[in-house]
C-alpha cells in the first residue's frame, strides 16, 4: 500500500532522511559509499520547492516564526542526512533515494534483481519479505540508548513500540527485529457529504451500493482490497459481535481476538467468498487507483474514496483550499463501524545491504 498514502507534508523534525537508487555499475569501495532507498511519495521532507507551494504556505511562516528557519531555502533531507553522516563518522555518503508505487511494485523489482538497502514495505510485505529471507534483522547497536544519534530508540512511540514486539513474522520472528517503525494509520472512505449519506460510508458494502456506483474508488493493492472484501463478507457478523460487547454479554478480549481472526482469514472457503464480494465490488466501482483518488475527489470526478488516513487528511485539506479547484470543496472521512485496518510501513534492511552502519544512521 503504499499507502501515503499516510503522510505529513512535514516528517518528523528530530529525523535525518533516507534515499534509493538508480544502479550503476561501480567497484565495491564506490558501493559502500553509497546508501540506495527505496519509498513512497511524500514520505520524507524533498526541501525547497516543495515549501514554495501555497497549500503549506501557514505551516512555512509558522516553522520560520518558531525556528527563523526558511524552508523554502531547506535541503532535502537525504542532502543533509550526508552532510550530517559525514560530521559524524568521518566518511563521504551518498544517498540514491527512489519513491515507488506500491508494495507489489516494489516486491516484483526487488524479485527481478533491483538492489536497495534500505526499503519502508508495509507489514504485510516486511512479513513477506522476512519469510523469504530477504531482508535481515537490523543489529543490536540499532536498539542501543547509550548511543546519542539513535533517534529512534529514544523516540519510539510506546504504541508502535508494543505492537511492533508482540506482531510476528511467518517465520516466528518480532516484527522488531526487522522494522524500525514510521508511519501508521487508519484506512476509511473520504466522501462529500453533499452526495453522500454519512450513513452509507459507515458500511464496508458502501462499495456495492447502486447509489454510488462508477462514484467510489479502491485501492489498487492486495492488502486493502482484501481487508475490503474481508469487511464486506464479515460486516453483519461484526456488528453482532460489537452490539455484544456493549451489551456486556462478551468481554474485550473475546472480541478483539474474534475479530482479529475474521479480518485475518485466509481459508478456502472465506477467500472464495470474498472473491464474490470483490467481484460485486469491482463492477460497482469508478476504477482502483493508489494516489490519483486525493485528486479526482477534489475536483468532483467521483464522490467517495478510499484512503490511508494520512492520505485522507491531505486530501480534505487541500479540498478546502484553492489550489486545485476554484471552489473549495469541504470533504469528511469515516471508518466503518464493523472494522478498519491499521497498518504499518517501516525501514528495513535487505539482505545484501552493503553498508550497514550507514543504513541503520540513516
Amino acid at each position: 500500500m503504499k499507502p501515503t498514502k499516510k503522510l505529513l507534508p512535514f516528517a518528523l523534525i528530530s529525523c535525518i532522511a533516507l534515499s534509493v537508487f538508480p544502479l550503476s555499475a561501480c567497484s565495491d569501495s564506490e558501493e559502500e559509499n553509497v546508501l540506495k532507498v527505496a519509498s513512497w511519495d511524500e514520505y520524507i521532507d524533498e526541501g525547497g520547492s516543495f515549501y514554495q507551494d501555497e497549500s503549506v504556505a501557514d505551516f512555512k511562516q509558522w516553522y520560520q516564526e518558531l525556528t527563523g528557519i526558511d524552508l523554502t531555502q531547506s535541503k532535502a533531507l537525504y542532502e543533509e542526512f550526508e552532510a550530517w553522516y559525514e560530521q559524524v563518522y568521518g566518511k563521504k555518503i551518498t544517498v540514491e533515494y527512489v519513491t515507488l508505487q506500491d508494495n507489489e511494485t516494489m516486491y516484483n523489482k526487488i524479485k527481478m534483481g533491483d538492489s536497495y538497502d534500505l526499503l519502508c514495505p508495509s507489514e504485510y510485505m516486511i512479513m513477506k519479505l522476512a519469510e523469504e529471507n530477504l531482508i535481515q534483522k537490523l543489529p543490536q547497536s540499532f536498539f542501543d540508548p547509550t548511543n546519542e544519534h539513535n533517534y529512534y530508540t529514544k523516540n519510539v512511540s510506546p504504541y508502535i513500540q508494543d505492537v511492533f514486539n508482540s506482531g510476528k513474522t511467518n517465520n516466528g520472528n518480532k516484527w522488531s527485529d526487522y522494522t524500525a517503525g514510521y508511519m501508521w494509520g487508519s484506512t476509511g472512505f473520504v466522501y462529500n457529504p453533499e452526495t453522500v449519506d454519512t450513513e452509507d460510508v459507515k458500511s464496508w458494502n458502501v462499495f456495492t451500493n447502486p447509489k454510488h456506483q462508477r462514484k467510489i474508488t479502491a485501492k489498487d493493492n492486495v492488502r486493502d482490497s482484501y481487508f475490503a472484501g474481508l469487511g464486506m463478507y464479515h460486516e453483519s457478523e461484526l456488528l453482532s459481535l460489537k452490539q455484544q460487547l456493549t451489551q456486556g454479554t462478551i468481554d474485550t478480549v473475546t472480541y478483539k481476538n474474534t475479530l482479529s481472526e475474521k479480518m485475518n482469514a485466509v481459508d478456502d472457503n472465506t477467500m472464495q467468498n470474498v472473491k464474490k464480494c470483490l467481484i460485486d465490488m469491482r463492477q460497482n466501482l469508478y476504477g482502483l487507483e493508489t494516489d490519483e483518488g486525493k485528486l479526482d475527489i477534489i475536483t468532483g470526478r467521483f464522490d467517495i474514496s478510499y484512503q490511508w488516513s494520512g492520505d485522507a487528511v491531505y486530501t480534505m485539506d487541500m479540498g478546502e483550499s484553492d489550489e486545485i479547484s476554484s471552489e473549495p470543496k469541504y470533504l469528511e472521512y469515516c471508518i466503518p463501524e464493523a472494522s478498519s485496518n491499521l497498518w504499518f510501513d517501516g525501514w528495513v534492511l535487505m539482505n545484501n545491504c552493503k553498508n550497514v552502519e550507514a543504513a541503520t544512521a540513516f
